[in-house]
């Protein structure tokens, strides 16, 4: 009796840091057996994953395939400890077995037949879809389509032609409209005006500067006559001065000395009348020369 006691006493301290059901308070999960609860909510979360991923029938599948594969999220994975049975842990079985306490009764699960399993099905792998790619081949382009390609490009061009012309003749038809309209007109009226003005103002000054021309012309023709004719009554003085002296020893006129002089002032009063007269003839026939 004292054996079986001490033994039950270090059985006790042994399965100190053990709990029910083979739990133990260690930080390390180790796999366990799923309860009863855990396989009905494993059971019911694989048949809706079975009606969520039921294959379509063929008169559900649509004719053409999409180019783009679905998006289709992988099954979920049970946990692995419900996976796992609890004959493949490494664990020892536990000395409890041993003890002459006798476990607490366990309610038994009830009975409930396994639906029947379908394979799920599978989602198809991108490589498939890269494998199957759409090959459109190009047909060689016969005599008609080259006719019909040669008349879009010439009707393309002539239309180009045809908006540069039509831009061209609207330009014209714009600068003829502004050429006859009522502006251009009172500018032009305006122009012959002050043109008209301009080619009277030249012809006066050009007149005038010939006018200035012939007055000169005749001043210097005149200064010319006037100096020729100082000249010759100068010399006439002289010869007259030397005749006096030479015949200052008599003179067997009967004139008295006023007479003699007044008739000597007449003489010298025609001769400058006639160098003028001939004078004035020459610069007349020089004018109606020029």
């Amino acid at each position: 009796m004292q054996g079986s006691e001490r033994k039950n006493t270090k059985e006790k301290k042994k399965g100190l840091g053990k709990l029910n059901r083979g739990e133990t308070n260690s930080f390390i999960p180790l796999f366990r057996e799923p309860s009863s609860v855990e396989k009905i909510f494993g059971d019911f979360e694989r048949e809706q994953q079975r009606v969520a991923f039921r294959p379509p029938t063929p008169d559900e599948q649509p004719k053409t395939p999409p180019f783009v594969p679905p998006r289709v999220a992988s099954p979920r994975v049970g946990s692995p400890r419900a996976a796992s049975p609890r004959s493949s842990s490494p664990r020892a079985p536990s000395p409890r077995a041993l003890s002459p306490r006798a476990p607490p009764p366990r309610a038994p699960p009830p009975p409930r037949a396994p639906p029947p399993r379908a394979p799920p099905p599978r989602a198809p792998s991108p490589s498939t879809f890269h494998q199957h790619k759409e090959i459109s081949y190009r047909p060689e382009p016969t005599l008609r389509n080259h006719h019909a390609s040669a008349t879009k490009i010439q009707a393309v061009y002539r239309g180009y032609m045809a908006r540069r012309s039509f831009r061209a003749l609207k330009g014209l038809v714009r600068l003829q409209g502004v050429v006859r309209g009522q502006n251009v007109k009172r500018q032009t009226m305006n122009a012959m005006k002050y043109m008209q003005l301009s080619v009277r103002v030249q012809s006066q000054i050009q007149s005038r500067r010939i006018q200035m021309l012939e007055n000169q012309a005749r001043h210097q023709v005149q200064n010319k006559y006037d100096k020729d004719v100082e000249s010759t009554f100068g010399k006439w003085n002289l010869s007259q001065q030397s005749e006096t002296a030479n015949n200052e020893e008599w003179d067997d006129s009967l004139l008295t000395k006023e007479e003699v002089e007044a008739r000597l002032q007449k003489k010298v009063e025609a001769v400058m009348k006639r160098e003028r007269a001939m004078a004035y003839a020459y610069s007349n026939q020089v004018f109606f020369l020029h």
